[in-house]
């Protein structure tokens, strides 16, 4: 009788032993998960705020933080092509990156990319500001950039 106690103490000190460590081991997986997903997310939104189709430019200089209203109309049927889409979605990924105008109107400009994903169990927004330069009417407005990064 003390022997199946004995052999029964041991096999639940095991069993609450191999609990913590698996429950500990999932957990972490999760956390690399998300951080997996944030890091993806970060290099998007790196390429999305720096993309040199829709940059401004002045006699050959490149204004840091501005978008040129005219080039997004261009890149937006550039981008949306099929021969670029493949190129555009590595890049990308699963998102959509709008521009949109904040003062001194609020109002989207264009839909630069859209691959956007129905079912998603993560979605990250972010937005980045700049400065919209309208080239026709020589005038700046304040937007930015909205990054919407989706995955499974």
């Amino acid at each position: 009788m003390i022997e199946t106690l004995i052999v029964l103490a041991v096999f639940f000190i095991l069993l609450v032993i191999f609990y913590a460590f698996y429950s500990n081991a999932y957990f972490d997986t999760d956390i690399e998960r998300d951080e997996i997903k944030q890091l993806e997310a970060v290099r998007i939104i790196k390429h999305a705020s720096s993309l040199v189709e829709v940059e401004c430019s002045e006699r050959g200089f490149v204004m840091e933080r501005c978008i040129d209203l005219l080039k997004v109309d261009a890149a937006s049927e550039i981008i949306r092509n099929e021969e670029n889409k493949r190129h555009y979605s590595d890049k990308f990924g699963f998102s959509k990156i709008t521009i949109k105008q904040i003062y001194p109107e609020i109002k989207d400009i264009a839909v630069i990319y859209d691959n956007s994903l129905e079912d998603y169990s993560y979605k990250g927004v972010s937005h980045v500001p700049a400065s919209l330069f309208d080239p026709i009417g020589n005038k700046y407005y304040f937007g930015g950039i909205i990054i919407e990064v989706f995955s499974k």
